[in-house]
């Protein structure tokens, strides 16, 4: 009878692909503007009339908490929750442009939401 360790393969020592170095990767294009500014703003207010008339199912009890104590309409038996579009957008326009991801290792945090070059 054979152990499993006994079938394993060796482990490769040699050969494969070097890793590169760790780097941040910066991107010099500018974005692809699929959407006009009409589109945009058309696709906007159909999301704010989705949230305000239809609402979303939210499963999490400390999630529909929160949301109920920000103002929204919750309706804890059927977990759905409907916001004020006037609500929404105050709380779009407090959301920071950049944001930090903080690694383990500061060496490797990324910032997002702006053309960084390290």
């Amino acid at each position: 009878m054979t152990t499993e360790a006994g079938r394993r393969r060796p482990r490769r020592t040699s050969g494969g692909i070097a890793q590169l170095p760790w780097r941040t990767v910066r991107n010099p294009y500018t974005p692809v503007e699929i959407l006009s500014a009409d589109e945009v703003e058309t696709l906007h207010r159909a999301s704010l009339r989705i949230l305000s008339e239809i609402g979303v199912e939210v499963l999490g009890d400390r999630a529909i908490d929160l949301l109920a104590r920000a103002g929204a309409t919750v309706d804890r038996t059927t977990r759905r929750v409907t916001l004020d579009p006037a609500q929404v957008e105050e709380l779009v326009a407090k959301a920071p442009s950049t944001f930090r991801l903080h690694a383990r290792n500061p060496a490797k945090s990324l910032t997002f939401g702006v053309n960084v070059s390290y």
